[in-house]
């Protein structure tokens, strides 16, 4: 958390996320930073796109709720688990 609130500073934009996207941001990242500033990128383009003045974890649960989670396993038939 005290990274991304420092990247988001650093940035000059602490208003771009809510608290509870931060939040959940940070949990599904496991302390991987690659992976939080990965998500962040991937939710900043889409509020971009839709011209959303904030990022909140509505979007969050949106984008990668709809995302197929794929099972990269040969050897389990159906390509999901």
């Amino acid at each position: 958390m005290a990274y991304l609130n420092h990247a988001l500073e650093q940035a000059a934009a602490q208003h771009l996320m809510t608290g509870p996207l931060k939040e959940a941001l940070v949990e599904h990242c496991l302390g991987n930073l690659r992976v939080l500033n990965m998500m962040a990128a991937e939710l900043l383009e889409i509020a971009a796109q839709r011209e959303l003045p904030q990022l909140d974890e509505k979007l969050f649960l949106e984008f990668y709720s709809r995302q197929p989670r794929t099972n990269k396993n040969p050897l389990l038939k159906g390509g999901r688990q």
